[in-house]
Formats: C-alpha cells, structure tokens, sequence
C-alpha cells in the first residue's frame, strides 16, 4: 500500500505537526510512505494572522510538488488535514481539485485537528467548496465525536490523539512519582502549550501572581513557544520586579521529549484554562494523564471530554480566581493522589498508544 502525506510537520511544534509526525512514523513500518511537507516554519514568528508572500509562493511550490508527485506514483490514499479557517479552505478546495485532475482513483483520508471545523464557511461559495471537499474525500477522521460539526455522519471515524513513545510513562515510573510527591515541599504548576493569549497563560499567571503573595510554596513553569516578543518582555520585567524568578520561570519551546518528559515528572498539575477558538484535543492534557498529573481546564470544546472521571478540575473561561482555588484544593494530598490515580487510569483506558495505533492501521487497511 502506498501513501502520500501532503500535511505539515514540525517545527512548528504543535499537536496538529506532533501527531502527523507520529502517524508517519507508524505507517511507514507496514507501508510505502511519501511526504510533501506544507510546515510554515515562521508561524508563530510573524507579524499579524496572514501568510507571507514567500510561505505563499512556497505552497504553490507545494502544489505543483503534489500534482508531479501524482502523475508519477499510483497512490493509494493521500493522508492530510483539513483547516477550519476560509484561508485552509480555499487550500484544501485546491489540493482536491488537483487530486481529481491527476490522480482521481487516489482515495484523500482527511484528519481533523480543529475543534471548529465547518463553522466557519458562511458564504454560499464557502459553503460549496467545504461540501465539495467532504463529497470528494474518502474517509474523514475526527478526534472525537463531539468535534464533528459537518452533516456527515457517515465515512467518518473517531480516533483520539495518541502520545509518543518518548513521553510514555512506566508503571514504575508512576509508583516513583506517586511516592516522591509525598516529600515535596513546593507544589508545581505547569502549562504546556504555545503561548498565545486564548491558551488562558495570562489566567494562570494572575493566579500565580495571587497564590504567591500568601505562600512561595507554589511553582510555575510555562512551556511554549511565545507568540509575541513585547509581551513576553512585559511579563519578564513583571515578574523580575516582584520578585518571582525562582517561583515563576518561562523556559521557551522544548523539543527534547526527555526534558519534556522531565516537566510532566515535576508536575503536580498541568493548567490549560482555554477558550481557544480552534482547541480540539490537546496532546498535552493527555500527555499530562499519561503522567499521572492532574488537570484544570476550561469546559471549552475537547476539553470538556477531557476532563472527566474525577482527572481534575474545571474552571471557567478568563477566570484566575477560580484557578486559584482549583490549585488550593488539589494542593491537599490527598485530593491530589485521588486525582493523579484517576488521571493515570483514565489515560490507560481511553487513550492508549497501542488502541490508537490499532485503530489508525485498521483504517487504512479497511479502504
């Protein structure tokens, strides 16, 4: 079976590139696997939401990568992922159209990563291009079922997001970490996550800022790229002027999974209080249950799905006072070891490497 990835992969480093690594990775050890790779790697390092002229030009480069690459190879499926936003759209119309022109007999699986997927193409050609794209794609695959806001119901499976082997706690591991949370005098916080505004970062800083006037038994470490270079100089002067820099720390983006492994090892509770429009299903919440870390989280979009059977607290959107109180209660040892057993059962029960995996290769076996 042969297969053609036309998606983007790290760096950036996101959920969406993280998890297209991985299904690579895992296909190309029972298939023929070819990558056209779509990355902007300046994401997150540009000014304002539009693509430069160059990742422009770059794409159509792409393109035309994809239609030489079809008229070549007899492919049988063409993996990629589909974006919520009108500028994705017109992407996404283009690269079926060119699989129709060269290649038709070549079955699109489109993986779904936004949580706001069809909700955002209001106008009637809009809403033509995103019935033609769903009409013309073999197989669509959501997170959840819950994230499924298009009218088809059929041709469509529902896989939830898997972690990588590098991150993959041992039960002896979690025995370690369970016993040394006992002889821990500082209770650390965690956010893992791009910094951008809606991620809800600043609600967790508040917090901090707010626990750290009764008690300097809280850390905070803040793991991310940063989404803007005068805010984070802002917040560094902030918080060096209070005095927080062994309390607080922002350690930038972490691409060594042992130090990333090493973070959800220290944590006490990953907070992700989100009200990202495009939020799906974070990698980090279920990377954080993996580790037997509990969670906080917003109610908002894949979340809500997250953070149920007792894995941790919600608290509402723009809310640091209700982190406050969420991070007090689960500072209590026994409420914590209750939530960390329950966070690492629900992880072995409902996100496993091994069922995600099974499910991903029965998928493509099945078409």
């Amino acid at each position: 079976m042969s297969i053609l990835f036309f998606t983007s992969f790290p760096p950036p480093v996101t959920g969406q590139t993280n998890a297209s690594l991985r299904i690579f990775q895992m296909l190309s050890q029972q298939h023929q696997v070819s990558l056209i790779n779509t990355a902007d790697p300046n994401r997150f390092k540009r000014k304002g939401t539009r693509p430069s002229l160059s990742f422009r030009l770059n794409l159509l480069l792409k393109f035309w990568r994809l239609a030489l690459s079809l008229l070549l190879n007899k492919y049988d499926f063409l993996y990629t992922v589909y974006a919520s936003t009108p500028g994705g759209l017109k992407r996404d119309y283009l690269l079926v159209r060119i699989v129709q022109l060269f290649r038709k007999k070549t079955k699109i699986i489109a993986h779904i990563h936004s949580g706001d997927f069809g909700q955002n193409f209001t106008n009637e050609s809009q809403k033509k291009q995103h019935q033609f794209i769903l009409d013309h794609t073999h197989k669509v695959i959501f997170l959840s079922e819950s994230l499924n806001h298009t009218t088809r119901k059929k041709d469509v499976a529902y896989i939830p997001n898997s972690i990588s082997d590098d991150l993959y706690f041992s039960e002896e591991e979690i025995a370690n970490k369970l016993k040394s949370k006992l002889n821990k005098k500082v209770f650390n916080v965690v956010f893992i996550g791009n910094l951008i505004k809606e991620k809800g970062y600043m609600d967790i800083l508040e917090a901090a800022f707010e626990l750290l006037k009764q008690s300097d038994s809280f850390s905070f470490d803040f793991v991310g790229a940063w989404n803007d270079t005068i805010i984070q100089e802002q917040l560094q002067a902030q918080i060096t002027s209070a005095d927080h820099q062994k309390n607080i720390r922002f350690h930038g983006a972490v691409y060594d999974l042992n130090q990333l492994k090493a973070f959800y090892n220290n944590a006490d509770v990953l907070v992700l209080p989100s009200y990202y429009k495009i939020e799906a299903q974070p990698l980090c919440v279920i990377e954080a249950l993996n580790s037997a870390t509990p969670i906080i989280t917003t109610n908002h979009s894949g979340l809500k799905e997250l953070n149920n059977d007792g894995v941790g607290l919600i608290v509402n959107k723009k809310s640091p006072s209700e982190i406050v109180s969420a991070l007090l209660t689960l500072k209590n040892d026994d409420q914590w070891l209750e939530f960390a057993t329950s966070a690492r059962n629900a992880f072995k029960k409902r996100y496993s490497k091994a069922q995600s995996e099974k499910n991903m290769l029965e998928l493509f076996a099945e078409n």
